[in-house]
């Protein structure tokens, strides 16, 4: 178990490695897609630093769950709205659960469509703690999934995933992973999240604040 534990680590590093270096050009992808269909001025800041300043993340765990930016968006003179996103950059889905069944010992629900790994521990949970810290409607904290080349992004809220985890999907209990490390990941049915080439304009609207917490 000491093996996978240290394992599990040195490979969740270097995922973290890649993805931050993924994250701007992420971020910019996302503005294309949003300025291909509304003229606004959208800005994306990096937000995660804002808080490091104020906290050091190597001493308070809560704020790891803060979104690495937020979007500013102005429109015609009006006064900017803003989204919290946060970036995950999955090259790799988990297919078991088309099909459900047993997967090393684990059984996983029948989703009907492949799945997005969602650390249970540090990162849901971070992300809960983070919005309820700084008084964030956790239907405007937005986790975008995507890959190295951006070609899809597909959005869904943190309110929304834990919707999923608490009344499951289509029937389908939400379906926990270990990958043989004991850390667990919830399995997120990619169909439960929104391409953002169909999302409406209301359900955009329904993902920005009107206030930024700083």
């Amino acid at each position: 178990m000491c093996n996978n534990i240290e394992r599990y680590y040195r490979e969740r590093e270097a995922r973290w490695g890649m993805a931050k270096e993924g994250e701007q050009p992420a971020i910019e992808a996302l503005v294309r897609k949003f300025n291909e269909r509304f003229s606004d001025n959208i800005v994306p800041i990096r937000y995660d630093n804002l808080w490091f300043e104020r906290y050091d993340p190597n001493q308070v765990e809560w704020v790891k769950g803060c979104s690495d930016y937020y979007l500013d968006i102005s429109s015609n003179g009006n006064d900017s709205v803003y989204m919290y996103v946060e970036v995950k950059i999955k090259n790799t889905t988990f297919d078991a659960t088309i099909t459900g069944g047993i997967r090393s010992g684990q059984q996983i629900s029948k989703y009907g469509c492949a799945s997005f790994y969602l650390d249970v521990v540090p990162v849901h949970r971070n992300m809960n703690d983070f919005c309820e810290r700084a008084n964030i409607n956790k239907s405007h904290f937005i986790i975008m999934f995507t890959d190295s080349k951006f070609e899809t992004i597909r959005l869904i809220s943190l309110s929304e995933i834990n919707s999923l985890i608490q009344n499951g999907w289509k029937g389908a209990v939400i379906s926990e992973f270990g990958a043989n490390y004991g850390k667990r990941s919830y399995l997120i049915p990619i169909d439960a999240t929104h391409n953002i080439d169909n999302l409406s304009d209301n359900q955009i609207r329904n993902y920005l604040s009107k206030t930024i917490s700083i």
